[in-house]
C-alpha cells in the first residue's frame, strides 16, 4: 500500500514536470582528442529560457552515474570526452551500424532540480583497414568440380561500420580460372568464395596462387589482401548437407560451464572418409561468440563455454559449417539462434547524489524539515519483477521519497527534522534496496550526512566576562603583551574563525595599545607614564565571519601601575629666607617643598642638608621640609648661609633632587654705638681762641657693628654747651664754632658728646670731649691742638714749630679718611673693623676718661690690623691725634705740648 502511494506521488510529480523528459541529442566523432567538447546542457535545454539570469550561476550539472567516456563541467554543463574515444572497442558498439550512449544529467540544488536524459552518438571513422584472418591460405579443390563451383574463404574483417566496414572484394590476379562471389548471410555478414570458372585439369595444372583484395566503401579507400594457394586434387563428389538451415534454442542465463544447448546435424551421402563430417563455427561466429559458446566438431553439439549474462547478450546467432573429410569438401551451413531468458541474478544498484565533491551529503541546521540531502538512484538489469525495486531508510532523521524521471527509479532523502549542529553534527543513514524477483534481490548503501553549521551562534569570552581588568606596568617596552583575548564560538569553519578589534572609550586614545586581528593579543604601542596617564578603557569586539556575522564585546580596562621613575621636584627653584640674629636654636627659618608626580609610596618625600660649611648651624625636619637653626646666629660673624637642601623619595631605587637655599640673617640692635674719638685715653684737644664762627673744630669718630639702620648714627652734644659756643653736625659728627668765644669762655670747656644709633630700640654711647682754649694756638691748627703729655712737651714743641706744614697736611688726610671709612662701612658686608676694635681696647684701658652706655662693647681679643675672614685692610691709614697732659701742675696757657703721631693701620 505505501509503496503504490509512493510510486503514485512520484508519477504525480512526473507529470507536472514535463519537460524533465525531454531528451537531448548530441554527435561526436570516435578518435577525437581527450575533453574534446560534445555539447552544451545549458544551451540545448534552453536552461536560460526557463530561469532567471540570477540562478543561471547556481545551477550545478553532474551525470546521474559514472560515465568512462564523457564528463560534464559542473557550473556551465558543458560535456567533453574524457579520453580519445575508439568505437570499435565499446561493447554495445562492436559491428554495429550505430553507436549511441545514453547517460542522465542531474540539475541541483533541489530547488532547481531535473533529470534530463542525454543520447549521445558516436560517428564511426575509418581507422581500420579491412584485414583477413591470415595473409595466406591453401585451398583444395577436386578437379571434379564442375564449373561455378565455390569454395568458401575466409571472409575480411573491418571493425569500422557503415561505409567504412568492407565493401567489396575483387580478385586481382588476372586467372580466368577463377573468380570470387560473395554471399550475403541470414545474420547480416557476408561469405566469400572462390567459384571455378573452368573445368580443373589436374594433369594439366595442379597448382593455383590468386590474390584478393578487400576493400572498404571510403574515399579514399582502405584494403587488405588474401593470397589463396590452390591445390588441384582428386574430387569429392557429395557434399554435407544440415538436417534443417535453422536451429533455434533458449536457455537461462548464468548456466553452467559445458552445459548442452543444441545439437546441429548434416549428412554427406559418400562413404567412408568422405563421408565423415565435420562440424566448425564459421569464422566471424567464432571470432565474436567463440568465448561464450563451444561446439563438439564430431556430434555437433553446441555447448555453453563461458558466462551467459542476458543484461549483456539476450540472444546469439550463430553458423556453424559441416564439412566431409574428403578431398575437395564443399561445406554446408546452418544458422543458430539462442535466445537468453532472464534470472533474478542482479541485484539492485544503488548510486548516489551528495550534491557535494566530498563523501558527505550535507544538510544545513535549522533547516525546516523536508530539505533534499542526497539523490539515490537505482536501477536492477534484471526483467520483470526482477527488476522492480524498493528501498527503505533505518534513520528516523530522515525520510525517502520515490522520484521517476525519465523512466527510471529514483528516492530522494529527505530531513525529516530540524538539527542542530551542535548537538550532533554526522548521521549515518543506511538504505536497503529489494527487488521483486524470486528469490529477492538486496543491496544496501551507507550514506553519511553531514549538518552543516549555520552561523547561529556568537562568540563568547573566555572566561566569560563582561570586564577584564589588567594592570600594566609604566615604562614597558613598545610590543610588550599585555593580554591575550580567548574566545569560543560553538559553530565551525567561517563562523568561528573569530577576528578582533579594539574600541576606545572615552578620551581613551586609539594608538595606544593594538590588538592582533587573528590572535586576539594585545599589545602595547606605547610606553605609558603613569604620570601622564593612569587609566585606558577599550571596548573589545570579537567578530566571526558567518553570514550574517555575529560578535561578541567586553570592556578592557587597563590600569598603569606606577614605578619609581620620577624625581622629587621642588616648587621653586631656589629658596631665600631671612632670620633674626640672637634667636635661640630651633628658631623657624622657612621650608622648602618638593612634589614627586609619583604615586604613593613614591610620592613621599624626604628632605635632608647637604653637609657642607657652616650647614649644622642648621637643621631641616625630613617629613615637612621646615628649615630651623641649630644654634644662635650672629649676623656680625656671618650674615649670609648658603645651603644645599636635598629632597628623595622613598623608592627602593631613590632618587634625589637638590635646590639652593640662602638663608641671610638679619641684623638685631644688639650692639651700641663705639666711640673711636674722643676716647678714655684721647679725649682732650686745644682751640683757638681766635677762631670765628664756622671755624671746623675737630670731628667725632664713631662706629656701630650692626647692619643698616642699626648701624647708623646721630651726632649730638648731650651737654657741657650751655653757652651754645659749639655746634655739631648730627650726621657726619663734625664739631665747629657755633659763636665767637668771649673772654669768660677762656677756661676748658668739657662737653659730653652723645652718639645714637638708629634701631630699634635705639642704643647711644656717651664720651667726653675736653676742650682747652689757647691763645697761641694758630688757626690753621687749632683742630690738631691736642694736649700731650709732660715729658714729651718740649720735643713735640720743637717737632710742631719744625714741621707745621707737615702735620696739617697729615691731620687733613686723616680726616679725609675717616669720613670715607665711614661711608664705606654701610656698603660692605657689615664684620668687625680694626677702628672699632681700637676703641673698644682704649675704652676698657683703666686710665679712659669717656664713658659709655652699659651696652659697651664686648671684650675682644682681635688685633687692629685683623679684618673680616682673617683679611688685611687694602691700605695702611694714618690718623694723628693731639693731647695735652693735663696735670696740674700745667696751666692752659702753657707753652708745653705734646704731640703723640699715631700710625694706625
Amino acid at each position: 500500500m505505501s509503496f503504490a502511494l509512493i510510486l503514485l506521488l512520484g508519477l504525480i510529480r512526473l507529470g507536472t514536470s514535463a519537460e524533465e523528459q525531454n531528451t537531448l541529442y548530441f554527435r561526436i566523432s570516435e578518435e577525437q582528442p581527450s575533453r574534446s567538447h560534445v555539447g552544451d546542457v545549458l544551451q540545448a535545454a534552453k536552461l536560460a529560457d526557463q530561469y532567471s539570469p540570477d540562478v543561471l550561476p547556481r545551477l550545478r550539472f553532474r551525470f546521474r552515474g559514472p560515465d568512462p567516456l564523457f564528463e560534464i563541467t559542473e557550473t556551465t554543463g558543458e560535456i567533453r570526452t574524457r579520453r580519445v574515444i575508439d568505437r570499435e572497442q565499446i561493447a554495445d558498439c562492436m559491428y554495429s551500424a550505430s553507436c549511441v550512449i545514453n547517460q542522465e544529467v542531474m540539475i541541483t540544488p533541489y530547488a532547481y532540480f531535473k533529470i534530463i536524459p542525454i543520447q549521445i552518438q558516436i560517428d564511426d571513422i575509418n581507422d581500420h583497414a579491412p584485414e583477413f584472418p591470415q595473409p595466406r591460405i591453401t585451398l583444395d579443390i577436386s578437379e571434379s568440380v564442375s564449373r561455378n563451383t565455390t569454395f568458401s574463404i575466409p571472409n575480411a574483417e573491418d571493425p569500422d561500420s557503415g561505409v567504412y566496414g568492407v565493401s567489396r572484394y575483387e580478385l586481382i590476379t588476372p586467372t580466368d580460372m577463377f573468380g570470387i562471389r560473395v554471399t550475403a548471410l541470414p545474420d547480416g555478414s557476408k561469405d566469400l568464395s572462390i567459384i571455378v570458372l573452368k573445368q580443373l585439369d589436374r594433369e594439366r595444372e595442379n597448382f593455383y596462387s590468386v590474390e584478393i583484395r578487400a576493400t572498404d566503401g571510403a574515399k579514399p579507400p582502405k584494403s587488405g589482401t588474401l593470397t589463396v594457394d590452390i591445390s588441384v586434387v582428386d574430387f569429392n563428389d557429395n557434399n554435407p548437407v544440415f538436417d534443417k538451415e535453422l536451429y533455434e534454442a533458449q536457455i537461462y542465463e548464468n548456466l553452467e560451464i559445458n552445459t548442452p544447448v543444441v545439437q546441429v546435424h548434416a549428412k554427406d551421402k559418400d562413404e567412408g572418409i568422405n563421408g565423415m563430417i565435420v562440424y566448425a563455427f564459421e569464422a566471424h561466429t567464432q571470432a565474436n561468440f567463440g568465448s561464450f559458446f563451444g561446439l563438439h566438431n564430431g556430434s555437433g553439439l553446441i555447448y555453453v563455454k563461458g558466462n551467459i549474462d542476458y543484461e549483456t547478450h539476450k540472444s546469439f546467432h550463430l553458423t556453424v559449417v559441416a564439412h566431409d573429410l574428403g578431398q575437395n569438401s564443399l561445406p554446408d551451413y546452418a544458422k543458430v539462434n539462442i535466445d537468453i531468458m532472464d534470472l533474478n541474478d542482479n541485484a539492485p544498484e544503488i548510486s548516489v547524489n551528495t550534491f557535494t565533491e566530498s563523501r558527505y551529503a550535507r544538510v544545513p541546521e535549522n533547516v525546516a524539515p523536508g530539505h533534499t540531502v542526497a539523490y539515490v538512484g537505482v536501477s536492477d538489469p534484471d526483467s520483470g519483477r526482477g527488476g522492480n525495486v524498493t528501498c527503505v531508510i533505518d534513520n528516523n532523521n530522515f525520510r525517502i521519497q520515490l522520484r521517476l524521471n525519465s523512466g527510471t527509479t529514483g528516492y530522494e532523502i529527505v530531513s525529516a527534522r530540524e538539527f542542530d549542529r551542535e548537538d550532533e553534527e554526522d548521521y549515518l543513514v543506511v538504505i536497503r534496496c529489494q527487488d521483486h524477483g524470486s528469490p529477492p534481490q538486496t543491496s544496501s548503501v551507507r550514506i553519511s550526512i553531514r549538518v552543516t553549521d549555520v552561523n547561529d551562534n556568537a562568540p563568547y569570552f573566555r572566561p566569560n566576562s563582561t570586564l577584564f581588568a589588567v594592570s600594566v606596568n609604566e615604562n614597558n617596552n613598545i610590543g610588550d603583551t599585555i593580554i591575550k583575548m580567548n574566545t569560543t564560538d560553538r559553530d565551525v569553519m567561517q563562523n568561528s574563525a573569530i577576528r578582533y578589534y579594539l574600541k576606545p572609550l572615552g578620551d581613551t586614545p586609539e594608538n595606544a595599545v593594538a590588538i592582533d586581528l587573528i590572535t586576539g593579543v594585545v599589545t602595547a604601542k606605547i610606553e605609558f607614564d603613569f604620570e601622564t596617564r593612569k587609566f585606558y578603557q577599550y571596548t573589545v569586539i570579537a567578530g566571526d565571519q558567518g553570514e550574517p556575522a555575529r560578535s561578541a564585546t567586553t570592556t578592557l580596562d587597563l590600569n598603569i601601575v606606577d614605578q619609581n621613575d620620577g624625581f622629587p621636584h621642588f616648587l621653586k627653584t631656589s629658596y631665600s629666607f631671612s632670620v633674626l640674629e640672637n634667636q635661640v636654636a630651633n628658631t623657624d627659618v622657612g621650608t622648602i617643598t618638593a612634589v614627586d608626580s609619583d604615586s604613593p609610596p613614591f610620592d613621599e618625600i624626604i628632605y635632608s642638608l647637604q653637609s657642607m660649611g657652616d650647614s649644622y648651624k642648621f637643621y631641616i625636619d625630613p617629613d615637612s621640609g621646615l628649615i630651623t637653626t641649630s644654634t644662635i646666629l650672629d649676623r656680625e660673624e656671618s650674615a649670609i648661609y648658603h645651603l644645599v637642601a636635598i629632597a628623595s623619595n622613598k623608592g627602593s631605587a631613590r632618587v634625589k633632587t637638590t635646590v639652593n637655599v640662602t638663608v641671610y640673617v638679619r641684623d638685631e640692635n644688639d650692639n651700641p654705638p663705639v666711640m673711636i674719638f674722643p676716647n678714655e685715653s684721647n679725649n682732650t684737644i686745644q682751640v683757638p681762641t681766635t677762631m670765628s664762627v664756622g671755624h671746623y673744630v675737630i670731628q667725632i669718630e664713631a662706629a656701630d657693628p650692626d647692619d643698616r639702620i642699626n648701624g647708623e648714627l646721630s651726632f649730638a652734644i648731650s651737654s657741657g654747651n650751655e653757652d651754645g659756643i659749639f655746634g655739631i653736625d648730627p650726621e657726619t659728627g663734625a664739631i665747629s664754632a657755633a659763636r665767637a668765644i668771649k673772654k669768660r669762655h677762656l677756661a676748658k670747656q668739657i662737653l659730653i658728646l652723645k652718639v645714637t644709633d638708629h634701631g630699634e630700640p635705639e642704643r647711644r654711647t656717651f664720651a667726653r670731649l675736653t676742650l682747652v682754649f689757647n691763645q697761641s694756638v694758630p688757626l690753621s691748627g687749632a683742630a690738631a691742638g691736642a694736649l700731650l703729655g709732660q715729658d714729651t712737651l718740649v720735643i713735640l714743641i720743637v717737632a710742631a714749630i719744625g714741621g707745621c706744614v707737615f702735620i696739617v697736611t697729615v691731620i687733613a688726610l686723616a680726616i679725609c679718611c675717616v669720613r670715607r671709612s665711614r661711608r664705606d662701612k654701610n656698603k660692605k658686608e657689615h664684620v668687625y673693623n680694626c677702628r672699632a676694635e681700637e676703641a673698644k681696647k682704649a675704652l676698657s684701658s683703666p686710665d679712659s676718661r669717656g664713658s659709655s652706655t652699659s651696652d659697651g662693647f664686648p671684650e675682644s681679643d682681635r688685633s687692629v690690623d685683623t679684618c673680616i675672614g682673617g683679611k688685611t685692610k687694602d691700605k695702611a691709614k694714618k690718623e694723628v691725634t693731639f693731647s695735652v697732659d693735663m696735670d696740674d701742675g700745667w696751666p692752659l696757657n702753657s707753652d708745653k705740648a705734646v704731640i703723640e703721631v699715631s700710625d694706625f693701620d
